[in-house]
């Protein structure tokens, strides 16, 4: 399936839940995927959102089971952050919905890079 083709078919999706934000990310986004590519879709929630029944659907439309869906609001600061510098936006509730989690994200990131760096080359050290 073709990208455009995908994000026209998530859009419908997302207003069918509750959603914030809808955004493509990875290979997909990039423009480097390859036949065997999975999608890997984040969203944000407006309210609860029944995961499973978001996934079955994003499965169901997308003809695939090579899907990551990611609910973005509990995701890591790094995903987050590559979902933020990479990601096309998909469905936005609100305009600027992306522009404020971008913004979240790079600072979030920005602020704990150093710390994560920092205790992954001292476990590195303690390995060698």
């Amino acid at each position: 399936m073709r990208t455009k083709e995908a994000v026209e078919r998530l859009r419908e999706i997302a207003t069918g839940h509750d959603l914030r934000l809808v955004v493509l990310y990875g290979s997909r986004a990039r423009g480097d995927a390859h036949t065997g590519s999975d999608w890997d879709i984040g969203y944000v929630p407006s309210t609860d959102v029944d995961h499973l029944s978001l996934l079955r659907d994003i499965t169901e439309a997308l003809t695939t089971d090579a899907v990551d869906v990611t609910d973005l609001s509990r995701a890591s600061g790094l995903l987050r952050f590559r979902a933020a510098s990479e990601g096309v936006v998909v469905w936005e509730s609100t305009p600027g919905a992306f522009h404020d989690f971008a913004v979240a994200a790079a600072l979030h990131w920005y602020d704990v890079e150093p710390t994560v760096r920092q205790a992954h080359d001292e476990l590195l050290a303690g390995m060698s």
